[in-house]
């Protein structure tokens, strides 16, 4: 949460995870101590990440307090009105999940604000070639997980034109509906930056088969708590909790260094909030423009012009297509297989 990082071979990210051991091969506690604990463990996770803070930023902190406590009434001052706001942005992120909660989604999530044009991502040395076409540069190696099967080196890399190609334009939107920082279908991270990770079910149960011993050492009391910070892999959950991989990590002082983070409170909030919209209204634009490229293709067929449309799905050929497949967002496409089961066409 305050590092971006864990020194925990298997970190779950929020309160409710964790109080229902997902993941652990523990059996899930009944919902009264499930409910119960994920209080305490939030609590006790906002207890803990106050003691990251510098000595500086505490005394900041609590100077604005005391003075904002001590003017007017004691709940309707700058402090209680900043802190309410907060809150109903929080309630507001955790409703596009459907619901009052999201086990996807990261504990003390707020959003920062970056550089549009900058990314930063970790990959293999073997996707390098793609990524200079893309305009990224190589950076300084990233060291994997120890129980990582794939051994081959991986590095950070920057880009400062937003890692896309120039020619990419059009009506679609690409922004990513996001839960808490996360895609609550994929567990994905949608932040500016992206990592690799293991997806696909066999390495998936490889994976959590090398760290269950592991797992098993943080539930013994005799056992000294791991400290620092180790680049492990760890599991993405969907919004229901079930586990849909296992990903890297950057550290936060990386990412923000590399982004050109802006963390002032008072743009992050609006921010904040302005996506918040915009995420539901970019996924009834794009269902909107579903439908009428499907109203379009279905009347120029009946005119027997149905050969001037080409496919897009994840097996296309052509470079551009392919990477306008991989642009579209994971509710568009699923949308799209509704409309066109093998890959959405276009004119």
């Amino acid at each position: 949460m305050v590092h971006g990082v864990s020194p925990l071979v298997y970190q779950l990210p929020n309160a409710a995870a964790i109080a229902r051991l997902i993941g652990t091969g523990r059996v899930r506690p009944n919902d009264t101590v499930v409910n119960s604990a994920t209080q305490l463990i939030d609590t006790l996770a906002s207890l803990s990440a106050l003691t990251e803070l510098s000595q500086a930023d505490k005394e900041t902190v609590s100077n604005v307090i005391c003075r904002e406590m001590t003017k007017g009434e004691q709940d309707n001052n700058g402090m209680t009105f900043t802190l309410k706001y907060y809150s109903s942005l929080q309630s507001a992120e955790l409703a596009k999940s459907g619901k009052n909660q999201s086990l996807a989604a990261v504990k003390g999530y707020t959003p920062t604000l970056t550089d549009p044009n900058k990314k930063v991502i970790v990959a293999s040395i073997k996707d390098e070639p793609s990524l200079s076409r893309r305009g990224y540069v190589r950076g300084a190696q990233f060291a994997r997980d120890p129980n990582d099967l794939n051994k081959e080196p991986m590095y950070y890399y920057h880009s400062n034109n937003g890692g896309e190609p120039r020619w990419i334009a059009g009506v679609m939107s690409t922004l990513q509906t996001t839960v808490g920082g996360v895609n609550p279908i994929s567990g994905r991270s949608v932040n500016g930056s992206m990592t690799p990770g293991v997806w696909n079910s066999k390495e998936k149960t490889t994976l959590a088969t090398l760290k269950r011993s592991q797992i098993d050492e943080l539930f013994d009391a005799n056992k000294p708590m791991p400290s620092g910070f180790s680049n492990y892999m760890q599991p993405t959950l969907n919004r229901a909790g079930s586990i849909m991989g296992y990903s890297y990590q950057i550290p936060r002082a990386n990412k923000e260094a590399h982004l050109d983070v802006d963390t002032d409170f008072t743009k992050v909030i609006g921010a904040w909030e302005g996506r918040i919209a915009e995420e539901i209204q970019a996924e009834k634009y794009n269902e909107m423009l579903l439908q009428r490229l499907h109203e379009m293709y279905v009347k120029d067929a009946r005119q027997g012009n149905a050969y001037q449309y080409i496919t897009i799905n994840k097996n296309s050929t052509d470079a551009q297509l392919k990477e306008i497949y991989e642009l579209m967002p994971i509710e568009m496409k699923e949308a799209a297989k509704k409309i066109w089961p093998n890959g959405f066409l276009i004119e």
